[in-house]
């Protein structure tokens, strides 16, 4: 962040431009997003996991936890699927997949889904995120996130 502006680069063709500039709660950008880009990433994702289930839990409510083994961009992965079954105005999504790697133990890879309509066997995708081609301690240093 710089001067309350957030600087990321879209995924897909839209990132060919390069990086874009915005505010964190520019209404055209929360148009088509769920959430600001400021919370967006791995530590956002695992506080919002364990704040949906956290409440689930405080109001008595079931949460079902299915695990499997799985590979996700070239990794292996644990694949987590929580499933909260009771409807109420608090809760983040029925279905939410979290995608684990098993040698840096972060998640890659973030579904939601809301309850499946009548007729359906699963829910539509409200939110995904995918974080791939991680790079860790690269000596990157402070000047790179100037603009």
């Amino acid at each position: 962040k710089k001067d309350g502006k957030v600087r990321y680069r879209p995924a897909g063709v839209a990132g060919r431009k390069g990086f874009l500039k915005l505010e964190p709660d520019d209404p055209k950008f929360l148009a088509d997003h769920r959430h600001p880009a400021t919370e967006w990433g791995m530590g956002a994702v695992i506080e919002l996991i364990a704040k949906s289930t956290a409440r689930e839990k405080s109001l008595n409510n079931p949460v079902e936890v299915f695990t499997a083994d799985y590979q996700f961009a070239s990794r292996n992965v644990t694949k987590y699927e929580i499933a909260t079954r009771r409807p109420h105005a608090l809760r983040y999504a029925a279905r939410m997949v979290v995608y684990v790697d098993k040698e840096t133990k972060l998640p890659v890879r973030f579904e939601a889904y809301d309850d499946p309509k009548a007729g359906a066997t699963t829910g539509e995708l409200l939110e995904a995120y995918s974080f791939t081609d991680l790079k860790f301690n690269t000596g990157v240093g402070e000047t790179a996130f100037d603009y």
